[in-house]
């Protein structure tokens, strides 16, 4: 049945539209047309039909007999409630069909999917309703051995338990063989999560440990599953650590797991117990039942369980950006000098996290830092490097930014013949080769690329100490400050590495950025804004003595609100208009009476400052927002239709206006917040129609471009051209995944499929459908969601099959070996990668395009 295949039609039921597609069934919103078991006519229902295929098979049929016995025979409010089960014959095969009640909701899955955590006391009355609903299940006598978040559905108070199709009896037989390794020999439509009495039950990511050594599964294997997902709801990580990296077995054996209050410092000591009650090692050491803990749950910390388990651990403070203001820069200076002097002491790498609002002066701190040290007769090295926006480009490009600097060169100039003889010089050749290539723009695996870089900081101490500086981290994501975190493991590296940062973080690089701050090498210093005696002081100073009015002097402090990046956009933004005349430290009013914008947003400032530009200026500084640094003056002459003896003229007055800097004859934008305001001059259509023309421009001038391919994709994807932006994105996105770089890989999924839902995926061709579900399945996995992965992997062998066509089946072979390697299933994975090279030996070198 194809993904939007059409609704099928049955006698006693109206399907109404599809809800969504497993590995065993499609389920159908429906309204029944009689009464049907506890439904009367009218009602609406879930139909969940199974596979036409699978209806022959015995297993299959089984387990989804199963899940109806189940359902029909325990009742709890926090249990999917099962109304019949049908069967009927057709023209093309018999039809089997569940009808279960109809649930609207989203499941847990989907709230972590969307960073929604729950408070503490949502989480507690949802676990007792689980408590509750396992303890039906288990007075029963039977199991349900697939307790999962993709398996909890939210109803505003309410938390329902689905999908029975696990359950057994307690007295069941050992579970065999698992999952992977059982779909090993299952063809390429298999599931690591098909319910059949040979296949492993459940899913590994949340099993207990003694089922996955072949343990005969108890009622406490059920507990420890919901323990698993309550740990996960409340941090938003499941407690095992990555075991995508390092796999399932690996991961369990080495993990040392965490308090769930050390990830989120609002949760409880109770909270804390109980979950690591629920995923204790040893059966015998959790609760004894799930009525036990649907008790405790209810009656909390005047439960007698906690009276005897309790401890007296403090609750951890929350780090707030906004806390004790500095009254100068003098002590944030000491403390960076100081930092300083320790690493050189220690020949130890330190980490100073700066935390502050945009424009608050975090990096003008450090600059100054520098500028002090280079006073000094030994004057150490400042390297400096920026993150891009976020999802630009590679987690890591701060450091390779960093590392040009220090090698003389701009950011994406490639690197000189010296430059290569420095590097093989200092290096050992494959560490040499790597930096070279990453200054190439070439891609490389993230430990690979993490290891060149260690290895150049350790060739940048043996020459002595120095300072770097990694500004807006905001834009990035958690592999930044990972990284961070090994470089502090390094010895004989005397450096001192700034961090700064905005406070708007995402979630995982939040919490990264946590465990980064608990080593004793690390500390955060907060850049607070300015007071206002400071702001007057610093206003003061840049106008000629007695020239500043009074009221000038109170409006531009009120304006600037301690920022005094804000200060310097207005005080320029009213030099452009005409208001202000001479130079800093020498300024004064042109005219009597000078209006200070009263917005304190930096944009807006800008904006106005960009619209009183000459329009020549104006226009070429809309085209270079829209491509990516450095500006290349050929490219943006022709856009502009201008020459590129003019660019250039423009470029050097926009340079000394501040707006353009230029770096060993690279020209970029002196601030990104100007590339910013620059770009968001233009309305939405403006900006799609500019970045249509520089993907025709990139595609057929013959000026060498780097990254052609990347270049013309972004560009095809801000333009809205959809079958353009798939064709060339499928195979970059399957590059990134080759290469491990992931966060690229995540971001270049996302952008995929909102192109093929604008195109329609019935209209996309059979291999990009195909191509595209197996990168997403990767994609899923290296999340550490492998139920969706599996999923996804079974629709593309189905499509494969459908198409007739042994490239794909090779593509969806080579998905079931890496997802059974993450699960830790290593004779599976030999075994479709094996089948994988028998189908087809070039899956490493992905077309450049794809016939979508």
């Amino acid at each position: 049945m194809s993904p939007l295949a059409p609704l099928p039609r049955l006698r006693r039921f109206e399907i109404l539209e599809e809800l969504g597609r497993g590995n065993t069934g499609v389920t159908y919103r429906a309204r029944a047309r009689v009464d049907v078991g506890g439904l009367r006519a009218g009602d609406v229902a879930a139909l969940k039909i199974l596979h036409p295929q699978l209806s022959m098979h015995q297993q299959a049929r089984k387990a989804f007999l199963r899940e109806a016995r189940v359902g029909m025979q325990v009742r709890h409010p926090n249990l999917v409630r099962v109304y019949a089960v049908e069967e009927v014959q057709r023209r093309d095969g018999r039809l089997l069909y569940l009808v279960l009640e109809f649930l609207e909701g989203q499941t847990v899955r989907e709230r972590l999917d969307t960073h929604v955590l729950p408070s503490e006391p949502a989480l507690r009355s949802f676990g007792r309703q689980l408590a509750g609903a396992l303890s039906a299940l288990h007075q029963a006598g039977l199991l349900h051995l697939d307790v999962k978040p993709e398996n909890l559905m939210v109803q505003r108070d309410r938390i329902v338990l689905m999908d029975l199709g696990f359950a057994r009896p307690q007295t069941g037989e050992r579970p065999a063989r698992p999952a992977a390794a059982a779909a090993a020999g299952a063809g390429v439509v298999s599931s690591t999560h098909l319910s059949s009495d040979f296949l492993f039950a459940g899913t590994p990511a949340y099993a207990a440990p003694e089922l996955l050594h072949g343990g005969r599964p108890t009622a406490a294997a059920d507990l420890f599953a919901l323990g698993v997902c309550l740990y996960e709801w409340a941090t938003g990580m499941r407690p095992f650590g990555d075991e995508t990296e390092r796999g399932l077995f690996e991961a369990r054996r080495s993990a040392l797991v965490r308090k769930p209050s050390t990830i989120q410092p609002r949760l409880s000591p109770f909270l804390d117990q109980l979950v690591l009650t629920l995923i204790d090692d040893d059966p015998a050491r959790r609760f004894a039942s799930a009525a036990e803990l649907e008790q405790v749950l209810a009656e909390g910390e005047n439960s007698a369980w906690w009276q005897r388990h309790g401890g007296a651990d403090p609750l951890l403070p929350l780090v707030h950006p906004d806390a004790l203001p500095f009254q100068d820069r003098e002590p944030e200076f000491a403390h960076l000098e100081q930092e300083f002097a320790r690493a050189r002491e220690t020949r130890r790498p330190r980490v100073v996290v700066l935390t502050g609002a945009a424009a608050v002066g975090k990096s003008r701190l450090v600059l100054e830092l520098g500028q002090r040290s280079r006073a000094r007769p030994e004057a150490p090295p400042f390297l400096y490097g920026r993150c891009l926006r976020l999802g630009r480009g590679s987690a890591l490009r701060a450091v390779r930014d960093a590392l040009s600097r220090s090698l003389g060169l701009a950011p994406d100039q490639p690197p000189t013949e010296s430059v290569e003889r420095r590097l093989r010089s200092a290096l050992p050749p494959g560490t040499a080769d790597v930096l070279l290539g990453l200054l190439r723009g070439q891609l490389f695996p993230r430990e690979q690329r993490r290891r060149a870089y260690k290895e150049w900081f350790r060739a940048l101490g043996r020459e002595g100490p120095f300072l770097c500086l990694f500004d807006d981290l905001q834009s990035t994501t958690a592999n930044m400050w990972q990284f961070m975190a090994q470089v502090l493991e390094l010895e004989d590296v005397p450096a001192l590495f700034l961090l700064g940062h905005r406070p708007e973080l995402t979630e995982d690089a939040a919490l990264a950025r946590r465990a980064l701050l608990r080593s004793p090498q690390a500390s955060e210093l907060l850049v607070e804004p300015l007071t206002e005696t400071e702001m007057v002081a610093l206003v003061q100073r840049v106008f000629a003595p007695g020239k500043l009015p009074a009221s000038l002097q109170r409006d531009l402090v009120a304006a600037s609100a301690g920022l005094p990046g804000v200060l310097h956009d207005l005080l320029r933004y009213l030099h452009q208009r005409g208001d202000l005349q001479g130079k800093r430290g020498a300024l004064q009013p042109a005219h009597e009476r000078v209006e200070v914008p009263l917005t304190r947003d930096h944009f807006q400032i800008l904006r106005s400052e960009l619209q009183e530009r000459p329009e020549e200026q104006r226009e070429l500084l809309r085209w270079a927002s829209v491509f990516a640094p450095p500006l290349r003056l050929e490219l943006l002459a022709e856009v502009a239709g201008m020459s590129e003896a003019h660019v250039a003229d423009l470029f050097g007055a926009l340079e000394a206006e501040g707006w353009l800097k230029l770096n060993a004859s690279q020209y970029s934008f002196a601030l990104q917040r100007l590339r910013e305001a620059a770009y968001r001059s233009m309305d939405a259509e403006e900006q799609r129609r500019r970045h249509a023309r520089l993907y025709e421009l990139f595609t057929r001038s013959p000026a060498p471009i780097p990254q052609r391919d990347s270049a013309r994709a972004f560009h095809a994807h801000r333009a809205g051209l959809h079958a353009e932006a798939l064709a060339l994105g499928i195979p970059l996105l399957e590059r990134h995944l080759l290469q491990s770089a992931t966060d690229r890989a995540i971001l270049a999924a996302q952008r995929l499929l909102e192109h093929a839902d604008a195109i329609g995926w019935d209209k996309l061709s059979l291999p990009a459908r195909c191509r595209l579900l197996v990168a997403r399945a990767r994609v899923e996995g290296l999340q550490g969601r492998h139920e969706p992965e599996a999923e996804l992997l079974a629709q593309a062998g189905r499509l494969a099959n459908e198409a007739d066509d042994d490239a794909l089946r090779a593509r969806v072979h080579l998905g079931l070996s890496r997802h059974a390697h993450d699960m830790g299933f290593a004779g599976a994975a030999r075994l479709h990668l094996q089948r994988a090279r028998e189908l087809r030996s070039d899956l490493r070198n992905p077309a450049r395009i794809v016939d979508v």
